[in-house]
């Protein structure tokens, strides 16, 4: 499914969005987002994120985008002006269209070099998080697509992270995303499998959402998932969120993102999902006044 839409993101709830699953699970390719301490999240880098903060009332602190993992595909530096000067940090979600036999064969190497290159000369913080959602069997760095196993992802994501390391790029922290939900759930495709180990991941991400499919509560959505995300002992980032629209939304927002989120010690914060998406659910979080309402009193 096509499109990303917007994200926001607080601490201690930070938010971000971006949407995960089909079916019970459905999962979209994500466009333009917003974080929020607040964060916010934008692929194709339009000039939304003032209505956001005006939307919401507050100023964001993370500004997250999509990057491909490909040679005509850049660091983005035309976001220094609206990210790292303007005191936000980058996050970046970095997305290849091949498997990591691609990676690990050296192929890339050059590519990830300039990238991190880049990225240091960029200067401010950034926050990395390629190869997002892999314990899903959709996109092309997925569980079991191109040939991909859970020890090739963490070849990959060790030899990437050395590269960033050998060119001193240390204002790059790097994220290790879940979805909340693995597809398939069987052996070799758990969380534990991916675990490149302590010295390689600084935060861990998860992603969940209340499709209405049935209706979940955002301790359904997340208990289980942050429990188990919590045996690497690493800062957890929600960086992707957001419910089904109707008149429970807004009771979601408050429950979840108003209190229960804070019943997670090592949750650092979270990310809404923040676009309206025709036939596949309104995710804005003013897709209703109450919602909206709801939304700003939960935030910090």
């Amino acid at each position: 499914r096509g499109g990303r839409p917007q994200r926001a993101v607080l601490h201690p709830a930070r938010s971000a969005l971006r949407l995960n699953d089909v079916d019970r699970h459905r999962h979209w390719r994500r466009d333009p987002h917003l974080f929020h301490r607040i964060h916010a999240r934008r692929s194709r880098f339009p000039p939304l994120l003032p209505l956001f903060e005006s939307l919401v009332g507050k100023k964001v602190d993370l500004y997250a985008v999509f990057v491909g993992w490909n040679d005509d595909d850049t660091f983005p530096f035309v976001l220094s002006t609206k990210a790292g000067a303007d005191g936000k940090t980058l996050v970046i979600f970095w997305e290849t269209s091949f498997g990591y036999d691609a990676i690990n064969n050296g192929d890339k190497d050059s590519y990830i070099k300039q990238f991190a290159l880049d990225a240091k000369t960029y200067g401010y913080p950034v926050i990395l998080s390629p190869f997002e959602e892999m314990n899903l069997n959709e996109e092309a760095w997925g569980y079991g697509m191109n040939g991909n196993t859970a020890a090739k992802f963490k070849t990959a994501w060790i030899r990437t992270h050395n590269i960033f390391k050998e060119v001193g790029a240390m204002n790059v922290k790097f994220a290790l995303t879940f979805n909340n939900v693995t597809i398939p759930d069987i052996p070799g495709n758990k969380m534990s499998d991916y675990y490149p180990g302590d010295i390689y991941v600084d935060y861990i991400g998860l992603d969940g959402f209340n499709f209405n499919d049935p209706w979940l509560t955002f301790a359904q959505v997340f208990d289980e998932a942050i429990a188990d995300a919590s045996q690497f002992n690493k800062p957890i980032y929600i960086l992707s969120t957001g419910s089904w629209p109707g008149p429970q939304k807004a009771k979601w927002i408050t429950d979840g993102l108003g209190a229960h989120v804070k019943t997670y010690p090592n949750v650092l914060g979270w990310v809404w999902f923040n676009e309206n998406k025709p036939g596949d659910g309104n995710w804005l979080v003013n897709s209703d006044k109450t919602s909206l309402e709801a939304f700003k009193a939960v935030l910090p």
